[in-house]
């Protein structure tokens, strides 16, 4: 799959990625590497492909870069995810229990990660998230505000 993921800065950063690309192949390598390991078809089975989307773009639209959350709605949408499901996730609500804690665990690791606590860990684990679907969950989110960091930067650069 890592031939779908090869466009994808490029795709995210309206075309500055491609500069990465072509002067720093190591990095553009290890950013689709991880879109594959985090997102790919062989990713997690803890999270659901819609689940794993869903909160992906919820972290696009919370990072107000509108680039990645179209490809991410896009990817949602192609996992199952109704528009209604979409929109609910990107203002952080979800009828679904188990996705409302996913999406609340991630939005607090995007705007307030100094007040992860046991009693956070224990509201994924009353949904029904596993210890690897926790950890799944923390590495997709921290990935999404990296990548998303990265083509923000690329962008301001023009690179």
């Amino acid at each position: 799959m890592l031939d779908k993921t090869a466009d994808l800065l490029p795709e995210l950063t309206g075309g500055a990625g491609l500069t990465l690309a072509a002067s720093r192949p190591a990095a553009f390598e290890a950013l689709a590497a991880s879109y594959e390991a985090l997102l790919g078809p062989a990713s997690s089975p803890h999270l659901s492909a819609k689940e794993k989307r869903l909160v992906a773009t919820a972290v696009a639209h919370w990072h107000a870069e509108p680039l990645a959350a179209a490809f991410y709605t896009a990817e949602a949408e192609a996992a199952g995810a109704g528009i209604e499901e979409i929109s609910a996730a990107r203002e952080g609500r979800a009828e679904d229990p188990r996705l409302q804690a996913l999406l609340a665990h991630a939005h607090m690791l995007t705007f307030a990660p100094i007040e992860g606590s046991p009693e956070k860990l224990a509201t994924l684990r009353a949904a029904g998230v596993s210890e690897d679907g926790l950890i799944a969950l923390s590495q997709l989110t921290a990935f999404l505000s990296h990548q998303l960091r990265a083509a923000f930067t690329l962008r301001l650069l023009g690179a």
